[in-house]
């Protein structure tokens, strides 16, 4: 340990020395850590909005075979069916507490924009809308009042269109409206307008409701209500829990955010582990005489491979924390729009947690695990024994950090290296005796070898081995056995087997 801590305060005292590579770890790695945190924290936020918006012990009730409330639509007699359905909870004055909506949509300009408005939500409700909604609030001004065309808009709306301030008149499909007051919920409702179900219904020509939300009695409920709907024969409904509602409308989303994330991650990360090692075979290669000299005094292989090793996670976890920092200030909190599940805007703010911060940490680390092994191991060991050891770490970081990257659990990702450390340490064991003398005893039969034999080794070769070397190693191999060239694998088989290929 002791030799270990000696020669790692001279690797790091001696960083400052060699600046200009180790910002190429330092740089290419918060460059990865920036990107994917900032990818992730779109797909948070965008989620956080949507999922905030959902109740458990609340049901949504839309036409059979709908998707989302704007292609769903049923008439006055529907929806009060379904207000009398059995598992709904019932309000203080003795009625379900149960309200229908009607989705239509209108367009905004965007502040600074002139032209090619967007879609947005006009929500036509009832007044038990607003008791479904506990978390909603009017911030500014005052509610609409029935039978007028006054709306309230959403916090979110306010943020990022122009027109909606309050007193202000909105021209939507020939009519004009009125914006008395703004409203906020922290959740999806924010990127909407609101009206009264009545005055939408008459100004837009419609003679039903695209949804029936309900409050449930109890989180068991929604069986007795989805039961009661499907046994009236008037009713073609689906019956959900709104909760369950938004999580499907930010699947898609989640799922396109993640895969982008992962494909853009994988190919940084492949250039901040190509970046490392090139930096640390650098480091190695000036400091080989010092390396000797250590070895010579009596310090062990293992210490000088651990300082090597060190000196990249230090760099690596200071490129992790600078791309944190730079995705946390420059995006944490950023509001920005984009298309919900109604074709209309949702809009949502960037959310950089302790969480992604932590996966991008853990990223930054095993990159630059990765990219130090091989440096590291070779700066004190033989290259066919540092690969055979080398294998079971490497193998190890490459499946924690292709899990970590696909959105395993941090703890699931460990777990998955850990079984294939495991299993690439028997197969190292194997490799490291079996190939090198396969590869021998092939070489000192290779002149002489009958057309049999140079076949039943190959044979052997491909039952016993294509698990455990490898393709590359095995067409190398094939090489070797089949071809008239002499070559020398005594020394260093491996270095051999790259000329051959």
């Amino acid at each position: 340990m002791s030799q270990t801590l000696a020669i790692t305060a001279i690797n790091l005292k001696s960083v400052p020395e060699r600046w200009g590579p180790s910002l190429v770890i330092v740089i290419g790695l918060a460059g990865v850590v920036a990107v994917f945190t900032a990818l992730l924290a779109m797909a948070e936020g965008f989620s956080s909005a949507l999922q905030a918006s959902g109740r458990a012990d609340a049901a949504i009730v839309m036409r059979g075979g709908s998707s989302a409330e704007l292609n769903s639509g049923f008439g006055r007699e529907s929806a009060d069916l379904i207000k009398g359905g059995q598992g709904i909870k019932l309000g203080a004055d003795g009625k379900p507490e149960a309200a229908a909506e009607l989705v239509i949509i209108t367009e905004l300009l965007k502040k600074g924009e002139t032209q090619a408005g967007s879609n947005m939500t006009l929500r036509g409700v009832e007044p038990a809308s607003f008791t479904l909604r506990p978390k909603l609030k009017i911030v500014e001004g005052r509610m609409f009042q029935t039978g007028l065309r006054e709306l309230i808009v959403g916090r979110g709306v306010q943020r990022q269109y122009a027109g909606v301030e309050i007193g202000k008149t909105l021209r939507m499909r020939g009519s004009e409206w009125t914006v008395v007051g703004v409203f906020e919920a922290g959740d999806a409702t924010d990127s909407e307008l609101w009206t009264d179900a009545e005055i939408a219904q008459s100004t837009f020509n419609r003679s039903g409701y695209s949804s029936v939300l309900a409050a449930l009695d109890g989180t068991d409920a929604i069986d007795k209500f989805k039961a009661s709907l499907a046994a009236d024969p008037r009713l073609n409904v689906e019956v959900q829990s709104q909760q369950a509602y938004f999580s499907s409308q930010t699947r898609q989303f989640r799922t396109m955010i993640r895969i982008l994330a992962g494909v853009v991650t994988i190919i940084m990360g492949l250039g901040a582990i190509f970046a490392a090692l090139n930096t640390m075979y650098a480091a190695v290669s000036a400091r080989s005489r010092e390396i000797a000299t250590l070895r010579a005094l009596g310090f062990g292989a293992m210490p000088v491979t651990v300082s090597v090793l060190v000196e990249a996670l230090f760099l690596a976890l200071i490129g992790g924390i600078i791309g944190a920092l730079l995705a946390y200030v420059l995006f944490n909190n950023v509001s920005l729009s984009t298309l919900g599940a109604n074709f209309t805007q949702v809009v949502f703010s960037f959310s950089v947690t302790p969480a992604l911060v932590l996966r991008g940490l853990v990223i930054a680390l095993l990159i630059g695990f990765i990219g130090a092994l091989v440096p590291a191991f070779q700066s004190a060991y033989s290259y066919l024994k540092t690969w055979a050891i080398v294998a079971v770490p490497l193998t190890a970081a490459l499946v924690a950090l292709v899990g970590i990257v696909a959105g395993a659990s941090i703890s699931s990702s460990l777990m998955a290296a850990a079984v294939a450390a495991v299993v690439t340490a028997v197969q190292s064991a194997i490799w490291y005796f079996l190939a090198r003398s396969l590869l021998n005893w092939a070489l000192r039969r290779q002149s002489g070898t009958p057309f049999a034999a140079k076949l039943g080794i190959t044979l052997l070769t491909l039952l016993i081995g294509l698990g455990l070397f490898g393709p590359v190693l095995m067409f190398a191999l094939f090489r070797v056995v089949w071809s008239s060239t002499q070559r020398s694998l005594s020394r260093d088989p491996l270095l051999e087997l790259t000329k051959v290929l």
